[in-house]
């Protein structure tokens, strides 16, 4: 429940900015208030640290050194509630805090923090700025602080030292921690386990020694903190939104002269954007960097996201009745949240959106970023979904592009991998065309890359899989199954079932099936040079050469017009 190691020490740098902007204040304040004091929890040895040190040299120097600034990083000033205390005691002028430590002293800041509450960060930056802001600085201010900005800590996931969180049962079997926040607590009790208190700086510590082997957080604080270095799964579960603040001193924010608060501010709404500018859109690059420490990463599947929200949906009517804050309030964020989200129109679920982004990476061909990409997007659905059919025959036709359009080393093992997605889609659902055409596909390229050998053995489970794919849909993929088909009778030796026959009469109904695929002129034209049907084949080729590509082709097109130029210039 601590400020992110990137945003806290940004977050931190406000408060000097604060006094920056007008020197004068110096003079205009008691002699202890020429240093300004901010603290936070951010360990030191981050870039952020760094970053903040540079801007401290840089404040200092602006203010010709009649500012000093000091920055207390890695809880020096203590955790937050003992943070608090010290501003309260005039030891320290503000800090930056999540919502968690703040709700020990404003619990009305715990209705942030209900899980499963937003979807997205537009809603919750649509509660924190619009809905609420105005009666929770208020509460704030009744305890002494300036609530200054709402900035961010993150999505808040799941980490474990031992096995996986995916479920609740997998909740119930571990042994969590969490701060004494009334919010957090009431989630892991909700989901049917007592959880430990624990300090945070004992955390990495008692993760060690197997005292507790779950905890939630976001990804940015489990790096910074190196919680990672004793964690061996991560579920990515996003059930928490976790918003933080830079809070200053009431008094000290009252005692500025008219024009410096007036400066402030107008400059908060800048500050407050980079300030979740530069912690969101991490989580990705983090988790990346988990799976290479051998973190085993996951996403929490749609079923155990139900599950969870069913059994933590009475953690609001609690706090309301432990008087955290009012069901009035609660109404009205969630008012706001059902406007907002009627207006947007219908909710596309994760599955669909990691889709989407597979078939845009289809469309980008031959970009080889775009198509990992995509492979990673499909590969985030079956860590969740195992037999998403959908998905499942994506990542065969990824594979084939993947070796297709990449280094020719690595051909072999992609499609190999290829057709064992392929075979898992056809496992999944047999009545659709999509996985038996791209086995017979991959089971073609596979072979025409280990050798003739191989491609023999594979020719009784290609022309099986054609047959089945023809039988279902013959028109799938640009009359794929029947180019496919025409093209193994042609390749074939005669020896083993090659027939030029054959294989003209099933590019002839490709051809029919799709007039705008480009290889279906060009696999038809060879066959029929091969038999001497060469005006028949010029005719073809000029009119591929000549023809406006379609969008769904534009990469087969471009890849086609040299070989149906150079077979042009074969028989001319």
């Amino acid at each position: 429940m601590i400020l992110s190691a990137r945003l806290a020490p940004r977050l931190a740098v406000l408060g000097a900015l604060a006094v920056i902007a007008a020197p004068g204040v110096v003079h205009a304040q008691e002699e202890k208030r020429q240093v300004v004091k901010i603290g936070s929890l951010a360990p030191e040895g981050t870039p952020w640290a760094e970053s903040l040190q540079t801007l401290k040299t840089e404040i200092q120097k602006a203010s010709g050194g009649s500012i000093r600034v000091k920055i207390y990083l890695n809880g020096r000033q203590g955790d937050e509630s003992a943070m608090l205390e010290k501003i309260a005691a005039d030891k320290l002028h503000g800090g930056g805090f999540t919502t968690s430590g703040l709700a020990d002293l404003v619990p009305e800041l715990s209705i942030l923090e209900l899980p499963f509450l937003f979807e997205n960060d537009a809603e919750a930056d649509h509660v924190m700025d619009e809905v609420i802001h105005e009666a929770l600085a208020r509460k704030l201010e009744a305890k002494g602080l300036h609530l200054y900005i709402w900035a961010v800590n993150g999505w808040v996931d799941f980490g474990s030292s031992t096995g996986p969180i995916r479920s609740l049962d997998d909740i119930r079997a571990s042994k969590p921690y969490a701060r004494p926040s009334v919010a957090r607590r009431g989630f892991w009790e909700a989901c049917g386990v007592t959880p430990a208190d624990v300090a945070v700086p004992a955390v990495a510590g008692k993760l060690k020694d197997g005292e507790i082997d779950a905890y939630m957080t976001t990804p940015l604080f489990a790096a910074a903190s190196q919680w990672w270095s004793t964690t061996k799964h991560w579920t990515d579960s996003n059930h928490v939104y976790q918003p933080a603040v830079v809070a200053f001193d009431l008094e000290w924010w009252k005692a500025l002269p008219d024009e410096v608060r007036a400066h402030l501010t107008k400059l908060a709404p800048k500050l407050q954007a980079k300030a979740r500018a530069d912690v969101r859109g991490l989580d990705a690059d983090l988790m990346a960097m988990f799976r290479k420490r051998g973190i085993t990463v996951r996403s929490l599947g749609s079923a155990d996201r139900a599950a969870m929200k069913k059994a933590t949906a009475g953690i609001a009517k609690k706090l309301i009745g432990a008087g955290a804050f009012e069901a009035d309030l609660l109404a009205k964020v969630e008012g706001a949240l059902t406007e907002l989200r009627k207006a947007r129109g219908p909710k596309k679920s994760p599955t669909e959106l990691q889709l989407e982004t597979a078939d845009a990476s289809f469309e980008a061909r031959p970009d080889m970023a775009e198509l990992r990409k995509g492979r990673e997007a499909l590969s985030a659905i079956v860590m969740r979904e195992r037999n998403n059919f959908e998905a499942l025959w994506r990542l065969a036709k990824v594979h084939f592009f993947l070796g297709h359009y990449g280094a020719e080393g690595d051909r072999l093992e992609t499609y190999d991998k290829g057709v064992e997605w392929a075979k898992r889609a056809i496992a999944a659902n047999a009545r659709r065309v999509e996985g038996h055409f791209w086995l017979a596909v991959l089971y073609g390229v596979y072979g025409q890359t280990k050798g003739i050998t191989s491609s023999l053995f594979l020719v009784d489970d290609m022309e099986e899989a054609l047959e089945r794919a023809i039988k279902i849909d013959p028109k799938f993929d640009g009359g794929g199954p029947e180019r496919i088909y025409g093209r193994l009778y042609f390749k074939l030796p005669w020896i083993a079932g090659g027939d030029n026959d054959k294989a003209v009469e099933h590019l002839r109904q490709a051809l029919e099936h799709d007039p705008t695929m480009p290889l279906n002129y060009t696999y038809l034209a060879e066959v029929l040079i091969d038999e001497d049907e060469e005006d028949e084949a010029r005719r073809l080729l000029r009119k591929l050469i000549g023809m406006t590509p379609s969008p769904r082709w534009a990469a087969e097109h471009e890849e086609a017009l040299p070989e149906a130029r150079a077979l042009l210039e074969s028989i001319d």
